[in-house]
C-alpha cells in the first residue's frame, strides 16, 4: 500500500501502519482515548516516549476523540506534545511532518465540532457565501498571518462536500486554488471560530421572516414568535442578529420564557451546557459528565430528553453568560478589537449617514475567513445592510 496520506489538495508522508496499530485504531473510543492520552503524557514527562513517533493516522484518530482543553493541556506537558499539536510554531529539530500532522488534528476537530453549521445549516451557508463574495487572496497573503490560504483551503475542503456547495462558491475568488505552503495555524483558526461563530453566522438575521438570536452560547430561532412577543416586535428586531444574552438577562425573563426559548433552539453549544446540575423543580440530581463538545443539532441523541429540562441549556434564573473554554489570548484580543471597531463604526455612521438613516444602531462582527471586521445595520426599510470596516 502507498506510504502517503492524502488530504484535499495536499499529500503528506506517513509511516506504514502495523498490525498492532490497526487494532488500536479499531478499538478506540472517547473513554480509552483519554486513558491512552494520559498514559502518553506520563511517559512523555518521564522522557521515555516521544509521541510524535506514533503513526500520523494514530495521532489524528486518538486526538479526534478528545475535547480541545485536554489537547491544550497535553501540548503544555512536553516538547513532544507541543510538536504533535502546534501547527503554527517552529519546533527546533522537529521533523517537517509534525506541523502537517498538527494541522490535520485540528482540522479533524473542526470537522467534528463546527463544520456542519457551514455546510448543512442554511444560515451558516449564507454567512460563508457572504465571506467568499468578499474574499481577497492578495489581502489575505499580506495581512492575514492567522489565516493563511493553506488553513482556509483545508477548512473549505471540509465544508465543500456537496456539488451544490461547489456550484454556489465557484463564481467567487475562492482560496482552494494555488494553495501556498506557508505554515499556518489551524489550531488558532479553530479557537478563533469558536469565539466568533454566533455573531458571524446570524449577522443580519433580524427581520420578521428570519429572526435569530444568540443566547448563552446557543442560537435560538424566534422567527415564528417575534410578532407575538409580549414586549414588542421592535424590541426583538433590535437585539436579533447577534448574541443577545446580556440583554435577555437584564430583562429578568421568567422560567416560562426560558422554557419557551428551549423549544426554539436550533444550534446547541455543548460547551455552554450545564452537564452537572441540580434541578430544584424535579428534585433530581444529574451527574452526567460532558460527553461531547462543539456544536450540536437539537435532535442529537447526546442531548436526549434533558434538553427540555430548565437549567440544562439555559440557566433557570437571571445569571451571567456561561463561560466557554478557549484561548484567553484570542478572546481578550477580540474583545478589545470589537470595542474599538464599534466606536469607529459609530463615528462613520454619524459623519456619513446620520443616525436617522438607520433603524437601531450599527453592529460589528469578525469574519474568520477574510480576517477582518465587518459592519451591518438595518435601514429604514427594515433590510440589513452589510459593509466592510472603513477608516
Amino acid at each position: 500500500p502507498s506510504n502517503q496520506t492524502t488530504d484535499s489538495n495536499n499529500t503528506y508522508p506517513s509511516p506504514t501502519r502495523s498490525k498492532s496499530t490497526g487494532n488500536l485504531l479499531q478499538n478506540l473510543s472517547d473513554e480509552n482515548s483519554r486513558t491512552l492520552l494520559m498514559e502518553m503524557i506520563a511517559m512523555a514527562n518521564r522522557g521515555s516516549m516521544d509521541v510524535t513517533l506514533l503513526p500520523c493516522d494514530a495521532q489524528i484518530l486518538i486526538c479526534s476523540y478528545l475535547p480541545p482543553n485536554d489537547l491544550l493541556s497535553f501540548a503544555c506537558t512536553s516538547k513532544s506534545g507541543r510538536k504533535m499539536l502546534d501547527d503554527g510554531c517552529e519546533i527546533v529539530d522537529g521533523p517537517s511532518t509534525c506541523r502537517d500532522t498538527a494541522l490535520l488534528i485540528w482540522k479533524a476537530l473542526f470537522r467534528r465540532d463546527f463544520a456542519w453549521i457551514l455546510s448543512d445549516w442554511n444560515i451558516g451557508r449564507e454567512a460563508l457565501l457572504r465571506s467568499m463574495a468578499c474574499y481577497d487572496n492578495e489581502t489575505i497573503q499580506e495581512h492575514g498571518s492567522l489565516h493563511h490560504r493553506k488553513v482556509i483551503g483545508h477548512v473549505m475542503s471540509i465544508v465543500m462536500h456537496t456539488a451544490e456547495m461547489w456550484d454556489e462558491i465557484e463564481p467567487f475568488n475562492t482560496p482552494f486554488t494555488g494553495i501556498i505552503s506557508t505554515p499556518a495555524s489551524m489550531k488558532e483558526f479553530y479557537f478563533l471560530f469558536s469565539e466568533v461563530w454566533i455573531n458571524y453566522t446570524i449577522a443580519g438575521c433580524n427581520t420578521t421572516e428570519k429572526c435569530l438570536i444568540g443566547l448563552h452560547g446557543h442560537v435560538v430561532d424566534i422567527s415564528n414568535f417575534v410578532e407575538d412577543h409580549p414586549g414588542s416586535t421592535e424590541t426583538l428586531l433590535l437585539q436579533a442578529g447577534r448574541d443577545a444574552t446580556v440583554f435577555f438577562e437584564s430583562m429578568g425573563h421568567s422560567r416560562s420564557a426560558r422554557k419557551l426559548a428551549l423549544g426554539m433552539t436550533v444550534v446547541v453549544n455543548a460547551q455552554s451546557i450545564h452537564w452537572q446540575y441540580t434541578d430544584a423543580l424535579y428534585k433530581e440530581r444529574y451527574t452526567q459528565s460532558s460527553p461531547t463538545c462543539g456544536l450540536l443539532r437539537p435532535s442529537s441523541k447526546l442531548l436526549g430528553a434533558n434538553k427540555n429540562i430548565p437549567g440544562f441549556l439555559i440557566p433557570l434564573k437571571r445569571s451571567r453568560p456561561r463561560v466557554q473554554g478557549g484561548l484567553h489570548a484570542i478572546r481578550s484580543r477580540l474583545k478589545a478589537e470589537q470595542e474599538a471597531e464599534l466606536q469607529k463604526a459609530q463615528r462613520w455612521i454619524d459623519v456619513h449617514l446620520g443616525s436617522e438613516s438607520l433603524y437601531g444602531g450599527i453592529q460589528v462582527y469578525y469574519d474568520p475567513f477574510c480576517s477582518c471586521w465587518r459592519w451591518w445595520y438595518m435601514n429604514l426599510d427594515f433590510n440589513p445592510v452589510f459593509s466592510e470596516s472603513m477608516d
